[in-house]
């Protein structure tokens, strides 16, 4: 067999996601090519990190509906030769990027699933390439780390547990099924993702749990016994407290499996969150009988409502963003001597988010105790104490 010198591809406008396309194409002898390098904006002409890998069609050309689509990072295939070192036989599905971060998992590594109720043969595997950087060393570790429990369940839950391949060496594939990626790490219209796939999620997640909704069930998902260092509220206890008067049950979603958490998500009517990855599982459930707010955790000014502008886009026009942080503070610029990593810890003004929850239909505002300036001081020396301890014992 003679060797194939593939094409390059070329550095795309940032897509908003706007322009999303269900596509379906069916590449036969298709190649697909591991990363091999990903380099951050301080060394390239770019604002995004690139990195290259993806699929080329037997001719060597790139298969542009496998790249990647984010406004962070950019998919740019390079000039390879194409000579299998390794080949599938079968039929596989290209499932994209493949992220171990549990948010970035759910926006970016469920986006081409929507195609297993549309490929009209039995589908033998997924294909998906992991990045570079998900991973702590240069090379690949076992891949298997990408797999944690958490993806397994949810594709377990959405039938998608199908074998995984990684691939690590130029692999050819006998018949190989691109889909369009119909959801995006974006602040724009991408991260509320295309109704083909809003369809497929809620038809599978319902068939999985059946038609449940508990129309009196309010809830909090809090941040409060994550480790201080992984930027967190300052007296979000105080917060809860205040939730609790109001007949709000606390949950943290980390202590909870992903069935467990879905289920949950499906049944409330009434869902408030502290701003984190929790927030992308709720979108996949939320539905139009539902109110849903983000309590801000920091301020992005490119994209104040990026959780917000993704549960309207999965079904929740009764979606709301409550910025109330009155200070964001630097865990290693205040702490120096801790040898803290760069983590945020954000103050609140409780009269502020009071009232913000108050006009939106979330809590009872006569419910409702702001803490004093004492009581925030007192607060701001724990902190300290909770953070030596953290950066002691990590």
């Amino acid at each position: 067999m003679s060797h194939i010198r593939s094409q390059a591809a070329s550095i795309r406008p940032v897509n908003r996601g706007d322009n999303l396309s269900p596509s379906l194409e069916m590449i036969e002898a298709a190649f697909v090519v591991p990363q091999s390098q990903y380099m951050h904006p301080e060394k390239i002409v770019s604002t995004r990190r690139l990195y290259d890998g993806g699929v080329y069609y037997p001719d060597g050309s790139v298969c542009e509906e496998a790249r990647h689509i984010s406004t962070s990072t950019e998919n740019v295939p390079g000039e390879v030769i194409l000579e299998p070192k390794e080949v599938l036989e079968g039929n596989y599905l290209y499932g994209g990027v493949m992220r171990g971060h549990f948010g970035h998992f759910l926006v970016e590594s469920i986006g081409r699933l929507w195609a297993l109720e549309k490929v009209d043969v039995p589908i033998d595997g997924i294909l998906y390439q992991p990045l570079h950087h998900s991973f702590r060393g240069k090379e690949h570790p076992n891949l298997r780390y990408h797999l944690k429990s958490y993806i397994r369940d949810f594709l377990r839950i959405v039938r998608a547990d199908l074998p995984i391949h990684f691939p690590t060496k130029i692999t050819q594939v006998s018949n190989l099924y691109v889909p369009g990626q119909l959801i995006m790490n974006s602040p724009t219209e991408g991260i509320g993702g295309h109704p083909v796939l809003h369809s497929f999620l809620k038809k599978r997640i319902d068939e999985y749990f059946g038609n449940s909704v508990n129309p009196h069930r309010s809830i909090y998902l809090s941040r409060r016994r994550i480790p201080l260092i992984r930027n967190v509220y300052l007296q979000e206890d105080r917060l809860e407290d205040n939730l609790r008067r109001n007949g709000y049950e606390i949950i943290f979603p980390e202590k909870l499996s992903i069935e467990a958490q879905l289920r949950l998500y499906r049944e409330a009517d009434r869902i408030l969150i502290a701003e984190g990855s929790s927030a992308h599982l709720v979108a996949l459930t939320a539905h139009d009988r539902q109110k849903i707010g983000i309590v801000s955790r920091s301020r992005r000014p490119k994209h104040p409502n990026k959780l917000e502008i993704q549960m309207r886009g999965f079904g929740c026009p009764s979606s709301y963003t409550f910025d109330a942080i009155t200070g964001m503070y630097r865990t290693n610029e205040l702490y120096p001597e801790l040898n803290l990593p760069h983590t945020i810890i954000s103050t609140l003004d409780f009269e502020k988010l009071r009232d913000f929850l108050a006009n939106a239909g979330f809590i009872d505002p006569d419910k409702w105790v702001s803490p004093t300036p004492e009581d925030s001081d007192e607060a701001k020396r724990d902190a300290r104490m909770i953070l030596r301890e953290e950066a002691m014992y990590p």
